[in-house]
């Protein structure tokens, strides 16, 4: 019979990183209502595929990796440098057409160029000086500053990508088609002889001008769909949100100090100008800025392991149930006996290092309550001693709690396997598969466990809001709605699962409260009868509360 043996992950620490909790060894581990979500805070908004017309976006560096490289909303384009360049060059081209022509003996060289002709030089010229600068700027950039604030989070540079697909008009959309309007237009121009200005001027000019045409257009169209003004209310944010970092990085001085002169002078321009400019209620609510989805933000659930962390940004936000009958026939019992046995070694050598925690921890007790004459430096050094201790003493119970949990859904996974692979499967009553225990549950009053599912219920109810919230923003992709509509009816299951549990508790806790009301009933009933009975002995009944009362006063 083949069986499927599933090799344990390895657990983390509380040191605020993400632990996986080691499944037993077979398909899947126990139910856990999980979301998956960046343990990073990048703000990854990659860009969007709403229309079916395949379009493009230029890329950038690094670009979305961290709050403070936030990424451009997708119809804006990647890069506003290109932009910049464009418009700017031309910009600069029709200013100095304008001064030429009017200024002629200054402004050329012995003879008078049309001005279209003088104008398409000048744009060629200016354009390619403005590329060079805008390309050694970004180069800069991302090389001193955008490469250093990456690698000292310790995060890996993503590669760099000249352009994008994506499914919707971008800014870069219309640069490109003008650019190649621009071209085909100076076509004619290679097989003509005796130009006003070389063939590559001209390939060039028109090229840069029918850019700048491009993007200007784009942008008109889109600021008629109000595409353009939904953006700009995003990128708002996102910029609020970078200089809020630029503030935080600002005051981190071994951060700073790992950057050059002149880029300590930007994050010093962006923290002490624009973040000043911010209001007050930007630093005490930060979180409100955050851009992030709400799968990087909302509240972590878990049914067995709460630190426990999934990151895939693809997959739902809940980790689906598995089909715990199917789930038994690949159970591997032997390497289950031997995972048991390895956490049985761990927990005794746990609960042993807690124990000799504790006891180093009573003899400093000792030492710090018989402490004669000592200075406040010392008693606060041995105070926080103690605190240490007991961190790591609560933190070594956690993981022993944590393995005896794990080991006893194990041992009740074996035996569940034993009655379905015994003949007597389909006849095994339901006490067989009962755990062990010496307690009576059948007039029991859940109080906890339906404390615990109320807390679940609102963290649930809490992250419905969030989604719903998302949803509604029109800053966010088609892509990731439609995603985070998915994870919403997931929520909103478990919502309704969540309740009928908690409806269920409810009734067993009225039927335990109406079974304990009898026996208090009959309780009652006895001691009265012995007090009669005390009465006709000649006995003095006892007196009530009030009574006494009434003789003190």
């Amino acid at each position: 019979m083949y069986q499927y043996t599933r090799v344990p992950q390895s657990t983390g620490g509380d040191n605020g990183s993400a632990m996986v909790e080691d499944p037993p060894p077979h398909v899947h581990s126990t139910l856990q209502l999980l979301p998956y979500s960046s343990a990073v805070t990048f703000d990854k908004m990659p860009h969007a595929l709403w229309s079916s017309v395949p379009t493009h976006t230029l890329g950038s560096l690094c670009e979305g990796q961290y709050k403070i490289i936030p990424r451009r909303p997708e119809c804006l384009g990647a890069n506003a440098t290109l932009q910049y360049a464009i418009i700017g060059s031309t910009a600069a081209a029709a200013a100095y057409t304008s001064l030429a022509t009017r200024y002629s003996h200054g402004a050329t060289a012995g003879y008078a160029l049309p001005r279209t002709a003088l104008f398409i030089r000048s744009s060629a010229k200016l354009g390619i000086c403005a590329g060079a600068l805008g390309a050694a700027a970004n180069w800069y950039y991302n090389s001193r500053f955008k490469a250093v604030v990456l690698s000292d989070r310790s995060h890996e540079v993503k590669p760099w990508k000249l352009y994008e697909k994506t499914k919707k008009l971008t800014v870069d959309d219309g640069a490109l088609v003008g650019a190649g309007l621009g071209l085909a237009a100076s076509l004619p121009a290679l097989f003509m002889r005796r130009l006003a200005i070389p063939r590559w001027t001209r390939c060039f000019g028109l090229a840069n001008v029918g850019a700048c045409a491009g993007i200007l257009g784009a942008h008109g169209y889109l600021q008629f769909t109000g595409e353009r003004q939904k953006a700009y209310k995003s990128l708002e944010t996102r910029l609020q949100r970078r200089s809020l970092e630029f503030w935080h990085l600002f005051w981190a001085k071994q951060s700073m100090a790992r950057f050059n002169p002149l880029v300590q002078l930007y994050i010093r321009h962006n923290a002490l100008w624009y973040a000043q400019q911010l209001p007050a209620s930007a630093f005490e609510q930060a979180e409100t800025l955050d851009p992030d989805p709400p799968n990087d933000r909302g509240t972590r659930l878990a049914a067995n392991s709460p630190d426990s962390a999934y990151e895939h940004e693809d997959q739902s936000y809940y980790l689906p149930p598995f089909d715990y009958a199917e789930d038994l026939k690949y159970i591997s019992v032997e390497a289950t006996h031997a995972k048991i046995a390895e956490h049985e070694a761990e927990i005794a050598a746990l609960l042993k290092e807690a124990e000799f925690i504790l006891f180093i921890s009573a003899h400093r007790q000792y030492a710090y309550c018989h402490l004669s004459s000592a200075d406040p430096e010392e008693r606060r050094t041995r105070l926080e001693e103690l605190q240490l201790l007991q961190i790591t003493y609560n933190k070594l119970r956690s993981s022993a709690e944590i393995l005896q949990s794990r080991l006893i859904n194990w041992r009740m996974s074996l035996q569940h396997k034993a009655i379905v692979d015994s003949p007597a499967f389909p006849v095994a009553p339901v006490d067989a598969w009962l755990p062990a225990s010496s307690h009576s549950f059948t007039s029991h009053d859940p109080a906890l466990a339906i404390q615990e599912l109320e807390r679940t219920q609102a963290a649930l109810d809490a992250e419905i809001k969030s989604f719903e919230a998302s949803i509604a923003d029109p800053g966010y992709a088609r892509e990731k709605k439609e995603r985070w509509r998915a994870d919403l009816e997931d929520g909103r299951s478990l919502l309704r699962v969540a309740d009928r549990i908690v409806w269920e508790f409810e009734e067993m806790q009225k039927g335990a409260q109406r079974a304990h009301e009898p026996a208090a009933a009959v309780g009652e009933q006895q001691e009265d009868g012995e007090q009669v009975e005390r009465v006709q002995e000649g006995q003095p009944r006892a007196k009530s509360d009030a009574n006494l009362e009434v003789d003190k006063s």
